[in-house]
């Protein structure tokens, strides 16, 4: 088999894992271990807030605004408080959160209201006839009150109207939080069906037509983001994400561009835009955008993964495990930056030391049968034999249909001269995918 089946990147870079812990100082306080959805839950009811320090165990200390998913969640918790701001209104009075909250003060100040005009007005100014009185703040009040005996603290005051399109909307970044888009877009869709003019509803229901992959959906839903609002710059980015996953470069790079006009310190915007490029096959722009990435936020793993893989791909593997070794030490619990930097370290027949980060991965995440194939072929290249065979065996009990893990286990039966069970090995490999041959 050529050797380069092992050596090889997926195309895409590795996720971050998610049973990663966490830690946070919050109003001075060091607090955890928390997961990757504590955290999360954490930062939806404002128990971090986004100048908050957090890291996950083993890393370094960072702003909770610059980790990806809780500035996700962040923007969600001030999207929704923006709109619960805006739930009610009494004659001109808007109420805010809190008053809406403990509706009781509201209420409070209304009768305050009222018994000061009745308490300070004069009893019949200028010998006016109360009953043909057209005063602009007599006039309201009379629809509510009759008559100044009517007046009394245990009156019953009929409640400030509620804009329900917003409830719906605020339903539905609930649902959007607990990952079911599903009910999530169902809410969004009757607040738009109530407010076809909050940008933040469309953004929201785009967000949960994202995640559902449904990419034509979402990119409609932003262009009434942008048509309501066209400066926001999260609503280009997020456009741009939606053109790229259906392939459609050229409108993914425009949004991106826009993006980067509106909000230059956007580390993200241009994250997805030095991606873009290399989907282009353009890696000097790749580059040059991963560069200005991690400039901005010398502290995103992706960023370093990302541009890792690139120069592994270019045969720059010396600036490839110097990349990897960066995202080792920002995130020493992601078992996939020990594996990247393993492949690299393959890659220059330095093959003890991928050892250590294949070992370091797997005792991360021991149920990964590639972590065990890429550990056995570096026990291979330096002829550990029964160190090869341990680690294949155990990928084939991980994975039974792996027939790169077969091939594998049978080239070092065949360099043992046990030659039956490596036709045996063979046979299954091809049997499970003939694109497989041997090790050399």
């Amino acid at each position: 088999m050529n050797d380069e089946r092992i050596a090889a990147f997926p195309i895409t870079a590795a996720s971050i894992g998610s049973d990663v812990t966490w830690y946070v100082i919050h109003a001075g306080n060091e607090d955890g271990p928390f997961s990757f959805a504590e955290m999360a839950e954490k930062a939806d009811v404002g128990e971090i807030e986004p100048d908050d320090l957090v890291k996950q165990h083993g890393g370094p200390w960072t702003k909770a605004r610059e980790v990806d998913f809780l500035q996700e969640q962040l923007s969600l918790k001030a999207s929704r408080e923006a709109a619960i701001d805006k739930l009610g209104r009494f004659h001109g009075i808007w109420l805010s959160t809190k008053a809406l909250q403990l509706g009781g003060v509201g209420l409070v100040f209304l009768v305050a209201l009222v018994a000061g005009w009745a308490i300070n007005r004069p009893a019949n100014p200028q010998n006016v006839n109360p009953k043909e009185s057209k005063s602009p703040l007599e006039a309201p009040l009379k629809e509510v009150i009759r008559r100044d005996e009517d007046v009394r603290p245990d009156m019953p005051i009929a409640p400030p109207p509620v804009n329900e399109a917003l409830l719906y909307s605020e339903r539905g970044f609930a649902w959007l939080v607990k990952r079911d888009f599903n009910n999530a877009i169902k809410e969004f869709d009757e607040a738009i069906r109530l407010d076809t003019t909050n940008a933040e509803t469309f953004f929201g229901r785009a967000s949960a037509w994202y995640e559902k992959r449904g990419y034509s959906k979402a990119i409609h839903d932003l262009d009434q983001v942008i048509r309501l609002r066209p400066d926001y710059a999260a609503a280009y980015t997020n456009r741009g994400n939606a053109w790229s996953a259906i392939l459609d470069f050229t409108n993914a790079l425009k949004d991106y561009n826009e993006a980067i006009l509106l909000d230059p310190g956007n580390s993200l915007a241009y994250f997805n835009r030095g991606i873009t490029w290399l989907q282009l096959g353009n890696t000097a722009k790749g580059i040059k955008d991963l560069d200005e990435s991690i400039r901005i936020n010398p502290t995103y793993v992706r960023a370093y993964v990302s541009r890792g893989v690139t120069w592994h791909q270019r045969g720059d593997f010396q600036y490839s495990i110097r990349d990897f070794s960066e995202a080792i030490r920002l995130e020493p619990g992601d078992a996939n930056n020990y594996v990247h930097r393993g492949i690299s370290l393959v890659s220059t027949k330095q093959f003890g030391k991928a050892i250590i980060d294949y070992d370091q991965a797997i005792h991360l995440n021991p149920d990964v049968a590639d972590f065990y194939v890429r550990r056995g072929y570096a026990h291979f290249k330096l002829r550990h034999y029964y160190g090869a065979l341990d680690d294949f065996t155990m990928a084939i009990k991980i994975d039974p249909n792996n027939a790169l893990a077969y091939s594998c286990r049978g080239s070092v039966h065949y360099e043992r001269n046990m030659f039956e069970e490596a036709r045996k090995d063979f046979d299954q490999a091809s049997r499970l995918d003939p694109r497989t041959f041997p090790l050399r």
